[in-house]
């Protein structure tokens, strides 16, 4: 948890030449210090990836380990101690994630009479106490309740929290100038799995050990990887993120066997998600192939790219939280007015717009489009955005989901706003009534709502349910359904559209529908439903 908490990890294994006892943060030290039985590292270089270029851009990921940021805020308020500003460096080492493990902290002023304080706080609030136990000059800390977890401060700069047996290890080493005969150093493998990426500010390596080869080649569905020798992953943080990882067998028949299964793996599952934006990003900076005994795969991101995945994932946790674990919407102010080219429609109107920094780290720019007709109505609505100093920062049109609005229907627009916009300028054309209405009976098939229901607020938005009826004498392929969400004063606050499950509906036949409003200006009250289904109007050649 505390590696999760610190969002770090370094250390290093490089072989390297016997070195002073003064060179404690040396790569080699790590090694030095974790138990032989070791079988991988994985560690980060804290204060390159505090300077890396997208480091400043990923504050939305701390919607996902939220509960983690708030704890480690807390014991900086209380104690003094900011682990980000003051480690230099975190690594993790183990025989497995499971069993026996380590984590050492370097860094500066790492005082143990604050975190102990602080420790023994947090515990008693749990019931709990924290127990003291002497191993020559140092102590070894641990709850009463998991003795299973220990800490000890080797020095002002290095925290370990291990298993117990490896906490005792580790403490024996740690004065050892020996050179690690019997620690992690002296494993050849793990040294030179290390060598191969610790230059990189997050990498991680591991080593197979001949015991666990020979249980792979007696598994019959394992055996083809039973050579495998060591793996790596290095993660460089520049203009882009490049993560590389590689594994190295002793036969290249093996490398190359794997090497084939995993391209068609890929290429399946780049079938599979193809109408995923979110995977197909990743796929398409994706590469693999043999290296002689070697299989090597890497993965580039663009920074803007990682960015924009850390805000989707931000999004998506914050989405399944409840309403009340989230940030109020923050109102903006912004002025909308009418182009004064362009005199206002009286056939499709916009009310008034409720613009709001919500949840989701997104401006939103949220107002109902309404016929007011007693026929069909296709418009084409555009908002021109202007900075305070009445500069144009962006136009962005408002899209009717379903191509024609039918006389008196009314959707929710979201344009979202762009930074430093203060007022926005609308213009609404619509076009010739016979074109609307030929549009309308063309590509649009209206449905029948039946028996939607506000479902209890629980999450972080508002569901709709119900059902879709096919009350037309066609096949529909796509049954969708548009919700407009309104507060107590019949205004606008939210807006979604969902596909009915099943989508295909024969003429008669019902299915149902599950709609999200999206991020909420205030909570709903009431709810209107437009059921419809469109087919594209063919473009001319």
């Amino acid at each position: 948890m505390l590696v999760f908490v610190a969002c770090v990890a370094l250390g290093g294994c490089r072989r390297s030449k016997p070195q002073q006892r003064g060179d404690e943060r040396a790569p080699a030290a790590v090694l030095r210090l974790l138990p032989e039985q070791a079988r991988f590292v994985a560690a980060m270089d804290v204060a390159r990836v505090r300077a890396a270029p997208i480091t400043a851009k990923l504050d939305a990921l701390r919607v996902v380990f939220e509960p983690l940021v708030k704890q480690i805020d807390t014991m900086t308020a209380k104690t003094g101690i900011d682990p980000w500003a003051q480690l230099d460096s975190v690594a993790l080492g183990g025989v497995s994630l499971q069993t026996d493990l380590a984590v050492i902290f370097r860094g500066r002023a790492i005082d143990e009479t604050r975190l102990t304080a602080y420790a023994r706080e947090q515990l008693a609030a749990e019931g709990d106490e924290l127990i003291a136990r002497k191993l020559g000059k140092r102590t070894l800390w641990s709850a009463r309740k998991r003795p299973d977890v220990v800490g000890v401060f080797l020095d002002g700069g290095t925290l370990v929290i291990a298993a117990p047996g490896w906490a005792e290890q580790i403490v024996e080493r740690a004065d050892d100038a020996g050179g690690g005969a019997h620690s992690a150093a002296s494993n050849p493998e793990l040294v030179a799995a290390c060598a191969q990426v610790s230059a990189s500010p997050l990498w991680a390596a591991g080593a197979l050990p001949d015991e666990a080869r020979k249980v792979l080649q007696d598994d019959l569905e394992l055996r083809a990887i039973a050579s495998m020798k060591r793996a790596t992953i290095a993660v460089d943080l520049a203009e882009a993120v490049v993560a590389k990882a590689a594994v190295d067998f002793g036969e290249a028949a093996q490398a190359d066997e794997l090497a084939e299964d995993l391209a068609a793996l890929l290429a399946r599952e780049r079938r599979a998600k193809r109408d995923s934006p979110y995977m197909q990003a990743l796929f398409k900076g994706l590469t693999e192939y043999a290296d002689g005994s070697t299989l090597r795969a890497e993965l580039r991101l663009e920074n803007d790219v990682a960015v924009r995945m850390a805000e989707t994932t931000a999004r998506f946790i914050n989405w399944n939280k409840p309403a009340n674990e989230l940030p109020v919407p923050t109102t903006r102010a912004l002025l909308m007015k009418p182009d004064w080219l362009s005199p206002p429609s009286t056939i499709v109107t916009l009310s008034e717009v409720r613009s709001y920094d919500a949840w989701d780290r997104r401006t939103h720019a949220l107002f109902e489009v309404t016929n007011r007709s007693d026929k069909p109505a296709l418009a084409d609505i555009r908002i021109r955005y202007r900075d305070q100093d009445d500069k144009r920062l962006d136009e962005r049109p408002c899209q009717v989901p379903m191509l024609v609005l039918l006389p008196h229907e009314s959707v929710g627009c979201d344009t979202g706003l762009p930074t430093g916009a203060a007022s926005g300028i609308y213009t609404i054309r619509t076009a010739p009534d016979d074109r609307a209405a030929a549009l309308a009976a063309s590509s649009r098939a209206t449905l029948t709502v039946v028996g939607a229901r506000l479902e209890p607020p629980r999450e972080a938005v508002q569901w709709l349910a119900g059902k879709v009826k096919n009350t037309t004498t066609g096949v529909v392929r796509v049954a969708r359904v548009h919700a407009t969400f309104y507060d107590a004063d019949r205004k606008i606050v939210g807006y979604g559209d969902a596909v009915a499950q099943p989508p295909q509906l024969a003429p008669g036949s019902s299915a149902e529908f599950r709609l999200a409003s999206g991020p909420l200006f205030a909570p709903a009250k009431s709810f209107s439903a437009i059921a419809y289904s469109v087919t594209l109007p063919k473009q001319p050649r």
